[in-house]
């Protein structure tokens, strides 16, 4: 072997003996010492199976990295190698960098080997205490996707993502595979998949579909998605050293492929789509692993660890030390512990860092603010609220377009269902089949799997840069679990103190119930606002603008300063604009207000009701009811109320949005009964108002009730959100009124009643409904 493929081939046998020793002992003992039961955890910890695969993929491309003096991301699909991640990181010197505690010697190999999956230590799976790690989970199906997101508008870097055979027959993966011929060699790194297929499954699971694939199957497969197949496979009867030259050598390929795309794209070429490379390997099961072991199941690789039982069972823990031996270890450590290895195995190479210290894996580092254009070009005059009506979405369409085009390199935009049925169209004005346009164009995701969408966007964020997802609400309950995983990565990354916070990352969700689609409608889908706000103070935040000069407010400033996840819920038909320029802005800051114009309430006096709006639909209706009210009770003194943000509900100590006492109570006085009209499930309010005093005089009407298609009205109707039906319980809350006003309750429930019925009939809402326009 040449020197590169020696200190491979060191470096490589290190780290699985590290691999070994963290999921097996709970102490290294020294290589001539026996392995007593003290030195073995009572369970082992993690998954064996997949950890050789990738720590082999992980030492060849940092070799070839530093040959090439390529920048490389090493994405670990494997969720469950959490030591392999942890030992390349811990041999390259980055881990010891970060946490002094488990430098490079005796005492930080110790430390390694007790932290590994000890309650006060790391996770087994791929955690953010890792450096690295660009997107910690334990969810398979999601590396690919984060890979590209990683590499976009990120030219120069090479993101390498070992994919299992297990994850790449994932839905997600599926998809995402194809989704790569998007990436432009122009402006952003290349993406370089690592198929890692040696038939082993958790558990003992059958082997996974790819892997049971002949071979040419396999590579038609991958050519018609644009692939070029780079073949390895390992011989199983012959040395495990063997596989180093020819995987060196088809890396070796795979980065002069790259540089070739990346040159013809400098001159101006036109992209090769079918000649992006991906390496195969093929390993053996349980590849360098001991002999024995619990026998796995007919037919099928073994299991995650093949020596459950080396505390207890002597034979086990005799077979344990000789597997730890097998790797020569006095050839790999001095007599302190301290690795021989050098941290990048490569003989001679150029200086850039090993993957595990790249850059874009703590992305929060590199973070630089996105240029953000004015909103008041946007923006439309209302002298007077309610007469203006204009569609909110498509108010920010262009706003949004200015930012892509002020941030080329920082800022993308998702949009699975297409920006149009979002009614987002000025982002995207020019949207021409062959490719043709402004170069913003290009910066908008349209792939129609809204989780290979959402999971790219996550990977552009984490690696330093911006986003803006756009969903149409139909499509929440495809990504809500993901959205929510988001967050516990969020929680994990602010955990850790060398770890930099992302910046935000804003999902704007089109509610699109105030219009009819072609396929009928059947209503918004409630539950994202659970995920987003009900978990607890992780940092999302949920908005509810009620109008288009509001939305673009909010969204500036989700896009501003500032970490975390911001979900903003906008409603596509055209509607009445509120709130002027200046208004608008005020009432995004203060999250909420009294809207006095629309109350009648005398000055200095206490109102007998509050009405109150959150949602552009909701509000629109609060408004209405106000209007009945004011028209037939004038005596009444109802207050209308716009809750911008919903987390402003809770206590400061429940939410740190939350508003302190006083500011509750000057917009919801103490005693005074609270009608609100929710665009999301009534339970989250009642839980954001749980440590609020009074919270029995406040009825909420909400999401939830699904049906078929319906008018606007009869979707706000089904779920007892219309005009009629909010003016009835303001009666019903004020003590004694519903009684007494018995004739107007009832004239109320009969215009209810008649809308119902012209839609019922006609298929459109009754002008009643329709026309209506606040009278100022």
């Amino acid at each position: 072997m040449d020197d590169d493929v020696t200190a491979v081939d060191r470096w490589w046998r290190t780290a699985n003996y590290l691999v070994v020793a963290q999921m097996h002992l709970l102490d290294i003992p020294l290589p001539a010492e026996p392995l007593l039961p003290g030195h073995v955890r009572p369970e082992p910890r993690g998954h064996w199976s997949t950890a050789p695969g990738l720590t082999f993929c992980w030492a060849h491309v940092a070799r070839t990295a530093a040959r090439y003096g390529t920048p490389a991301l090493v994405v670990a699909g494997p969720v469950h190698a959490g030591a392999a991640v942890r030992a390349a990181a811990w041999l390259e010197g980055t881990l010891g960098a970060r946490d002094h505690g488990l430098r490079r010697d005796g005492d930080g190999l110790r430390a390694l080997v007790r932290g590994y999956g000890s309650p006060t230590g790391v996770r087994v799976t791929t955690s953010a205490a890792t450096p690295g790690v660009l997107h910690p989970t334990d969810t398979p199906g999601q590396a690919l996707a984060h890979a590209q997101g990683a590499a976009d508008d990120n030219p120069g870097l090479v993101v390498a993502c070992v994919v299992g055979d297990g994850e790449a027959e994932s839905d997600p993966s599926d998809a995402a595979w194809q989704a790569g011929t998007l990436s432009d060699p122009a402006t952003d790194g290349a993406v370089l998949p690592l198929l890692h297929l040696d038939g082993s499954r958790i558990e003992g699971a059958p082997p996974g579909l790819l892997a049971r694939l002949p071979a040419e199957d396999l590579r038609s497969l991958l050519r018609g998605r644009g692939y070029t197949p780079l073949e390895v496979t390992v011989d199983p009867d012959g040395a495990a050293a063997d596989a180093h030259a020819p995987m060196a050598a088809a890396l070796d390929e795979a980065w002069d492929r790259i540089a070739d795309a990346r040159a013809r794209a400098a001159r101006g070429a036109a992209a090769v789509r079918d000649g992006r490379p991906v390496v195969v390997l093929r390993s053996p099961p349980g590849w360098t692993g001991p002999p024995t072991g619990d026998p796995a199941p007919a037919g099928r690789a073994p299991s995650g660890t093949p020596l459950p039982r080396a505390r207890t069972d002597p034979e086990q823990r005799a077979a344990l030390q000789e597997w730890l031996r097998s790797y020569r270890p006095e050839e790999l450590f001095d007599d302190r512990g301290a690795p021989r290895v050098a941290p990048v195995p490569a003989a001679a190479g150029r200086c850039v860092p090993p993957p595990s210290a790249c850059p874009q894996a703590d992305g929060g580092a590199l973070v630089r603010p996105l240029d953000l254009p004015t909103v008041r070009t946007h923006q439309r005059p209302v002298p007077v609220p309610g007469v203006t009506v204009a569609g909110a979405t498509r108010m920010l369409g262009g706003w949004v377009r200015e930012v892509l085009a002020a941030n080329p390199d920082r800022f993308r935009v998702v949009a699975p269902g297409g920006v149009a049925d979002a009614r987002l169209g000025g982002a995207l004005d020019d949207d021409r089949p062959d490719g043709a346009g402004p170069p913003e164009r290009h910066r908008v995701l349209g792939v129609a799997s809204a989780r290979v969408c959402q999971r790219r966007l996550q990977g552009y964020v984490l690696s330093g840069r911006h986003g803006l997802a756009v969903l149409p609400e139909e499509q929440v309950r495809e990504v809500d679990a993901m959205l929510d995983g988001y967050a516990s990565v969020l929680v994990e990354i602010d955990t850790v103190p060398w770890r930099r916070s992302p910046a935000a990352l804003t999902v704007l969700v089109a509610d699109r119930s105030g219009e009819h689609g072609p396929d009928g409608h059947a209503g918004p889908v409630p539950g994202l606002a659970d995920h987003v706000v009900g978990d607890g103070p992780w940092g999302a935040r949920l908005f509810l603008p009620p109008d288009g000069n509001t939305l673009l407010c909010v969204t500036r400033r989700c896009l501003g300063p500032g970490s975390g996840l911001n979900v903003v819920v906008a409603g596509t038909a055209p509607g009445p604009q509120w709130l002027d320029p200046d208004a608008a802005a005020a009432h995004v800051r203060r999250g909420g207000g009294v809207w006095e114009w629309a109350g009648t309430v005398d000055p200095g006096a206490l109102p007998d009701v509050v009405l109150a709006g959150c949602g552009a639909a909701t509000t629109v209706e609060v408004v209405a009811a106000a209007s009945l009210l004011r028209e037939h009770l004038p005596g009444l003194a109802v207050r209308v109320v716009d809750v911008v943000e919903p987390g402003r509900l809770a206590t400061p100590a429940q939410r740190p949005e939350g508003w302190p006492a006083c500011d509750h109570d000057a917009l919801f006085p103490p005693g005074v009964p609270v009608v609100l009209a929710f665009h999301g499930r009534p339970a989250l309010i009642h839980h954001l108002l749980a440590r609020r005093p009074g919270r029995e005089l406040w009825h909420v009407a909400g999401r939830g009730r699904r049906g078929g298609p319906a008018t606007p009205f009869g979707v706000l109707a089904r779920d007892r959100l219309d005009r009629f039906r909010l003016a009835v319980d303001a009666l019903d809350r004020v003590p004694g009124l519903a009684v007494r006003r018995t004739g107007l309750r009832q004239r109320l429930l009969d215009l209810r009643a008649v809308c119902l019925a012209h839609a019922d009939e006609t298929g459109e809402d009754a002008p009643l409904v329709r026309d209506w326009s606040w009278p100022g």
